[in-house]
């Protein structure tokens, strides 16, 4: 057996072969999938709150499934292509560099807008044409309304929107009401730059006019939808903060390290060793080991096993 406290010197040629030795045996990091951090758009909603929008959605594709067929002639189907979350500031300048010939009509909860329905020109020309039964006219979208044909959009746009309001009391307390007049190319919200919209966007299927619809909507509006109850005036006691932060705590992830013992050798003896020799640890070895929490030395424990796999039974706390 090589002797690791043997009298050889340590030169530059033994020292560079240490480093690249270490380098070789460095074992290499896995790679951790993540996905990119959009910031663009809002976050308001967590992937199981938007699982239960996208559910309150295939409701509201059959709601508007039905009000397409008891208004308008023949059979509709409804289908949810997607739900966005956007910035209103994002979604403004989309409108008046791409929309300025959709029609809009505000809605309002509470009396306050907190959205719209968005209705592009061949949705509109496609609704008058179900509304008239005249489908000859559906082609031709750039022309401009009558006000024969602006109220008869006026009219669906309501029903459409009455259609939302109806799905939203099935879930909430919220009364969705239809704003008096269509807005022409304008954005129809007056909101900060910074609030968080949500888009529904669906496709009405028809054999002569198909056609696609859009409601965006205030995140906040649509919170008690995704579960989120409303936050009250009154703040939160102390005690209720403190049990919050507390909740949190608990379910922090705190590393647990069990060492066994540790010791220092010269580095001319770290080149002498080989496989097989011996190194003297500094603990007995009916001494507990070491546990260590997030690098802290915390406790004392007997090294043991449990469904196969190592496991420590702890002794004694060390105070700090």
């Amino acid at each position: 057996m090589t002797n690791p406290l043997g009298d050889n010197k340590l030169t530059h040629g033994m020292l560079g072969q240490l480093i690249s030795t270490a380098q070789a045996q460095v074992t290499e990091q896995p790679e951790v999938e993540t996905e990119e951090y959009n910031w663009l758009e809002p976050h308001h909603f967590d992937p199981e709150q938007m699982a239960m929008i996208e559910a309150f959605g295939k409701k509201l594709e059959e709601s508007l499934t039905e009000s397409f067929t008891n208004h308008c002639q023949g059979e509709f189907s409804t289908s949810l292509t997607s739900i966005t979350q956007q910035f209103s500031l994002q979604l403004a300048e989309v409108t008046a560099a791409e929309r300025e010939d959709s029609f809009f009509l505000p809605f309002t909860a509470d009396k306050k807008k907190c959205g719209f329905l968005n209705l592009a020109p061949e949705a509109a020309i496609a609704l008058i044409s179900h509304m008239l039964c005249d489908f000859d006219s559906s082609g031709d979208v750039g022309r401009k309304l009558s006000l024969l044909e602006e109220s008869i959009l006026m009219d669906i746009a309501c029903v459409i929107i009455t259609t939302l309001g109806e799905a939203f009391q099935e879930t909430t307390t919220i009364d969705i009401q239809p704003a008096r007049n269509l807005v022409n190319g304008d954005w129809p919200l007056d909101i900060a730059e910074t609030e968080h919209l949500t888009t529904f966007t669906l496709a009405v299927d028809h054999p002569e006019a198909p056609l696609q619809v859009e409601f965006t909507i205030l995140s906040k509006t649509i919170e008690p939808i995704a579960g989120i109850q409303p936050q009250t005036a009154t703040p939160p006691s102390k005690q209720e903060m403190s049990n919050t932060i507390m909740q949190h705590a608990h379910k922090a992830l705190v590393e647990v390290t069990a060492r066994l013992c540790s010791t220092s050798i010269k580095l001319n003896d770290v080149m002498n060793l080989s496989t097989g020799d011996i190194v003297m640890l500094n603990k007995k070895t009916n001494e507990p080991l070491d546990v260590l929490l997030n690098q802290r030395d915390c406790f004392r424990a007997y090294p043991a096993s449990a469904s196969g796999k190592y496991a420590i039974v702890m002794t004694q706390a060390t105070g700090e």
